[in-house]
């Protein structure tokens, strides 16, 4: 009975490693990005593709926030007062 769990045990496992590992799964492509030769055709759709870099860089709450402050406190630039109510302390407390 034993020898038959083990037989159906190595079976199943050399299934699934077989077919775990397709080409098409490892290579996907990325939803939210252009292909260079489509977008850098012309004039017009470079400076589309560079405003649209841009206007991501506006938003105050880009990477929630932190992505202003976070070199700063990084680099001992800035300091976290006691009356801060907990506001990037997590950001405070790296170790570079």
């Amino acid at each position: 009975m034993m020898k038959k769990l083990y037989n159906l045990f190595y079976v199943m496992l050399t299934a699934v490693a077989i077919t775990s590992c397709g080409k098409e799964f490892l290579e996907i492509d990325p939803e939210q990005q252009a292909a260079v030769n489509v977008v850098v055709v012309d004039l017009p759709t470079t400076k589309a593709a560079v405003m649209g870099t841009y206007s991501l860089l506006q938003s105050a709450a880009y990477y929630g926030r932190s992505l202003v402050i976070l070199p700063d406190l990084m680099a001992d630039n800035l300091y976290i007062s006691r009356r801060n109510s907990s506001r990037y302390t997590s950001y405070d407390q790296y170790i570079t």
